[in-house]
């Protein structure tokens, strides 16, 4: 709680206008807001699949999970900082066709990328018996779309996120 009323008074003490300064606590507001009903929903989430799969289902459940979230991250291929640090250098100089290319460049990158690692995963998988990876095969074969729509979906997340530190710097 401290460190909420550090920020609020620094908040308070800045040389931002009263406009300015009340827009900026409600944002902080509504993004913790945000961020703790999103907490309960993880946590909710993750207590339901416990209590109606058992807790062996649900470890594989987490195993093969992480293992989605590595390869994401992987057939990401660095796209996601080249979305935020390009992107709103060209939306500044207002050249709307080499943001256009950029955006286009990281999803076909990335949509690459994604069928690709997920190949080679699965390949990996199916060719080397690998303990804790092949016995779940037809789960990872399952979550192999995962790898992809995940990667995708933080793309473009990105691409959205770089847009609106734009609009915020406008308005602030």
């Amino acid at each position: 709680m401290s460190l909420l009323q550090s920020i609020y008074e620094k908040i308070i003490k800045s040389n931002l206008q009263q406009a300015d300064r009340s827009r900026l606590i409600k944002g902080i507001l509504h993004s913790f807001i945000i961020q703790g009903i999103s907490i309960l929903l993880v946590f909710a989430g993750n207590y339901l699949l416990v209590k109606f799969f058992g807790s062996e289902k649900y470890g594989v459940y987490v195993h093969v999970f992480n293992w989605i979230s590595i390869l994401t991250m992987l057939a990401l291929n660095g796209q996601d900082d080249v979305v935020l640090s390009r992107l709103p250098k060209y939306k500044v100089q207002n050249n709307l066709k080499q943001a256009g290319a950029v955006i286009r460049h990281a999803n076909i990158r990335v949509a690459m990328g994604g069928i690709i690692i997920s190949g080679l995963f699965l390949l990996l998988i199916y060719l080397f018996p690998i303990p804790t990876l092949s016995e779940y095969r037809s789960q990872f074969l399952i979550a192999a779309l995962a790898i992809y729509l995940s990667a995708f979906l933080t793309i473009n997340q990105m691409v959205l996120q770089s847009l609106n530190h734009i609009r915020l710097r406008q308005v602030i």
